[in-house]
């Protein structure tokens, strides 16, 4: 599965998202594997159907993406703000 790059943190070595469940906002530990300028690909710790926070590139808002089921690789959908 792919998150967008802006999506990533690093820190202490460990690469980290923020999972969205429900009203509920925490640092989930990733194993990444390929990328590209504008994605990641994500080996462990997310689930499809998992919503991660992504941080806007040109303001200090977020909003959230969707990962998306059905197995494989999925084009990331935007969920709502």
């Amino acid at each position: 599965m792919l998150v967008p790059n802006r999506a990533i943190t690093t820190s202490g070595g460990k690469n980290t998202v923020q999972l969205v469940t429900g009203s509920t906002v925490t640092a989930q530990v990733v194993t990444t594997g390929l990328s590209d300028s504008t994605n990641t690909e994500i080996t462990s710790g997310l689930n499809e159907g998992d919503t991660v926070q992504v941080k806007s590139s040109s303001t200090s808002s977020s909003s959230s993406v969707r990962i998306p089921g059905g197995g494989g690789v999925g084009i990331i959908q935007q969920a709502g703000r």
